[in-house]
């Protein structure tokens, strides 16, 4: 029955079996390798991307954390439910329009939810990683500077700016 689930390169031969024992774990690891490899040639570009994503060492780790409300570690049920079925690739479309460019369907991964420019969530996001890089190199004393503009080129300034930086 095992060796049906694989091709015949990976199939496991009995005899062998009886000269090198084989634990069920092995041969559960090998057999959900080959499936996911499968599973990742049948899949969209979005999907692979979703499936390698979400099986990543520790990706899984926000679902274990403790909601607190006061280190903003928290999601009311339906931000949960949302979540939970983005990370399943379900459809979070529900046949609706973005409420911001009624002339758009949601897409089922909701990729337009989380990149519609026309809310403000996508700035805030930026300016909330932004700040977050700024701190770090703060602590690292790299004399780091945000939202620095170059008044004589009247470019479109730097969301963070490390000054005399010689490997940027």
């Amino acid at each position: 029955m095992f060796n049906s689930f694989l091709p015949p390169s990976e199939a496991i031969n009995a005899e062998a079996l009886l000269l090198t024992p084989v634990t069920q774990k092995s041969l559960s690891s090998k057999l959900d390798d080959y499936l996911f490899k499968v599973l990742l040639d049948m899949s969209s570009i979005a999907d692979k991307a979703r499936l390698l994503s979400v099986s990543s060492p520790h990706a899984g780790l926000w679902l274990s954390v403790s909601p607190s409300e006061g280190l903003g570690l928290h999601l009311d049920p339906s931000q949960f439910q949302v979540a939970i079925k983005w990370w399943l690739g379900l459809d979070l479309s529900y046949g609706s329009c973005c409420p911001l460019c009624p002339e758009i369907a949601l897409d089922p991964l909701g990729q337009h939810a989380v990149t519609c420019k026309r809310g403000g969530d996508v700035v805030s996001r930026h300016n909330k990683l932004r700040d977050i890089l700024a701190e770090s190199c703060r602590r690292a004393h790299l004399g780091i500077q945000v939202e620095m503009g170059n008044n004589l080129t009247n470019t479109r300034p730097a969301d963070l700016l490390v000054p005399n930086w010689v490997l940027g």
